[in-house]
């Protein structure tokens, strides 16, 4: 009988310690499941910090395009008035001096002595 009863211990041992290793594989499956959940988580506010900088950089570089382009246009604007102030200062010297040079044509032809061969057709 001692040999059934020692049995028996044994059998109600060995019970308890697969009860005991069940328990355990249950704790450790929860922990788990909360590291998991966990993780989860703050992945989650991860992506949603990033995706706001990432929206954030987008507005602001937005912005400086924005600047670039009116500093652009703005540029070319000058471009155009300095051109055209300059191709009517260069217009009025070339008007000038065809001024000079036919008036300094038509005095010398008035000289008496030496007329040049320019004024000899008159």
């Amino acid at each position: 009988m001692i040999g059934w009863s020692a049995a028996a211990v044994i059998a109600i041992l060995g019970a308890f310690g697969i009860f005991v290793a069940l328990r355990a594989r249950g704790v450790a499956s929860a922990e788990s499941d909360a590291l998991r959940n966990e993780m989860q988580s703050l992945l989650a506010a991860q992506s949603q910090a990033t995706a706001a900088q990432i929206s954030q950089l987008a507005q602001s570089l937005t912005a400086q395009l924005g600047q670039v382009s009116q500093q652009v246009q703005s540029g070319m604007a000058s471009v155009g008035t300095i051109a055209t102030k300059a191709q009517k200062a260069v217009s009025e010297q070339l008007q000038a001096s065809t001024q000079m040079l036919t008036s300094a044509s038509r005095n010398s032809c008035r000289l008496p002595p030496k007329c040049s061969p320019a004024c000899t057709g008159r």
